[in-house]
């Protein structure tokens, strides 16, 4: 995160007795601090005054967002890790929010999760964080650990098997979220002992417990953007079971009786989502006829090849040249040529068009303020960011000041004259700079195209200020 060398640890390691923090904050003060120490010092001082006023998750999205952790973790390692690496820094995050949706969310209940995990036996560890886009390749989740992403086609498997029947003992706790302790908590063993008070609390959980059995078929079911396939073993207790609710709904909503052996087998799914309505209403009201007398399944297409011609490597060794000139420390304009095209090993012939298009944006006056580290609070390239569909986006530069947020993408052509590409432009930086308004809500987000020539255009919805949480 801080990229400290050698002679870092050891002018630490010299710097007198105390812990490693007051040997860093005594170089500091003494003004002995290499570029690297001194910015260690600098986002450690700060990261450590919010550490017992900010909520575990929001702490470490503003480090990640401060250190560039993504950008720097994806430098540090060989890039057959990068997609284990980001995905692994995303279930950590996770983690920090699923603690932070607890009671009490505090920095020491964080620590002491974690170090119950260490002392955990290895099959209790947390999964690996699962890579955006595992190629063309078949991936396995679980519901819970396929929230967020999408397919093509979505089998769910053993859907046909009962609910777990518990441990035939627990708890009933009645604890409303806005009571300092629990109005009732009490222990049972069998159904057949509980008093009344127990009777309503169980029937209470139970249907709860059902809501969410619900919600999260309905989470598995909309996984899929084109294909579901549902398939079970048959068995006991298997009418109330996924496969049994999701067939009942086909048969309804084709008319067909529910022992008509056409329905044995259900062919598909055609999923529609529909926030305003309850879990089960979305798998009757999205259900289609499985029968294969009355519906067909849709063509499911293929994975395509990415593009990869001139321009495509045009646009690529431009951001990456771009990243490298306006990068931490560097100055656009005194930027050495020829060390710059020897790193992007480009011949001159083809490095020469990429340099003098970035001199000709990094010397336009009123683009100066989105370069000039002077004339902002921080800056970071090519930051990138899960959508909510699950792919990992990538924006250019995000370039914060004092009033706003600043979303800049690169086009390595002139405005296009095609409204319908200019529109898809549009669209593109609209999302990135929505996006960047849920992360960082206390200031305006605005977004920018930034053109070969110098040209800029700012998509037509207006910034937006997303509501302070």
């Amino acid at each position: 995160m801080f990229d400290a060398g050698d002679d870092d640890l050891v002018a630490l390691a010299a710097a007198g007795d105390g812990s490693w923090w007051e040997r860093l904050t005594r170089l500091a003060q003494a003004d002995a601090c290499s570029p690297a120490l001194k910015r260690a010092h600098d986002l450690l001082n700060r990261w450590r005054a919010r550490a017992d006023t900010s909520p575990v998750h929001d702490q470490l999205d503003r480090i990640y967002f401060e250190g560039g952790v993504m950008q720097r973790y994806a430098q540090a390692v060989p890039a057959a890790m990068r997609g284990a690496v980001a995905a692994n820094l995303q279930a950590f995050m996770q983690r920090a929010l699923d603690t932070d949706a607890g009671r009490y969310p505090s920095l020491p209940r964080f620590i002491h999760e974690l170090a119950d995990l260490r002392a955990a036996p290895g099959d209790e560890a947390p999964d690996e964080g699962i890579i955006g886009d595992s190629g063309d390749a078949i991936g396995i989740y679980t519901v819970h650990g396929a929230k967020g992403l999408e397919a093509p086609i979505v089998w769910l498997l053993d859907t046909a098997a009962g609910q777990d029947a518990g441990r035939g003992y627990d708890a009933l706790i009645d604890w409303p979220p806005e009571a300092d302790r629990p109005q009732q908590f009490s222990l049972w063993a069998r159904k057949d002992t509980q008093n009344t008070a127990q009777r309503a609390l169980a029937q209470d959980e139970a249907g709860f417990a059902v809501r969410e059995n619900l919600n999260l078929l309905y989470v598995a079911m909309t996984r899929a953007r084109q294909v579901l396939i549902v398939s079970g073993v048959d068995g006991r207790g298997s009418s109330n079971s996924w496969y049994g609710r999701i067939r009942l709904a086909v048969c309804a909503e084709a008319g067909i009786a529910e022992d008509d052996p056409a329905t044995t087998v259900v062919h598909g799914v055609d999923l529609a989502d529909d926030g305003a309505v309850s879990a089960a209403d979305n798998i009757a009201s999205t259900a289609v006829a499985a029968d294969p007398r009355l519906a067909h399944p849709l063509p499911t297409g293929r994975r395509v090849e990415v593009r990869k011609d001139s321009a495509l490597h045009h646009g690529t060794y431009f951001h990456a040249l771009m990243e490298r000139m306006t990068g931490a420390g560097a100055d656009g304009q005194a930027a050495d040529r020829e060390s710059l095209r020897r790193a992007l090993a480009l011949p001159a012939t083809a490095f020469d068009p990429l340099w003098n298009t970035a001199q000709r944006l990094l010397g336009q006056p009123h683009l100066a303020r989105f370069f000039k580290t002077e004339q902002h609070q921080r800056a970071m390239n090519e930051v990138s960011y899960v959508d909510d569909a699950g792919n990992m986006r990538r924006i250019d530069r995000l370039v914060e000041f004092d009033d706003a947020y600043w979303v800049l993408d690169y086009k390595t052509g002139d405005v296009p004259g095609d409204a319908v590409l200019l529109a898809a432009h549009d669209a593109q930086l609209a999302a990135y700079r929505d996006a960047i308004s849920r992360m960082y809500p206390h200031k305006p987000v605005r977004a920018l195209l930034i053109f070969a020539n110098g040209e800029t255009r700012e998509p037509a919805v207006a910034a937006v200020a997303a509501p302070r949480k």
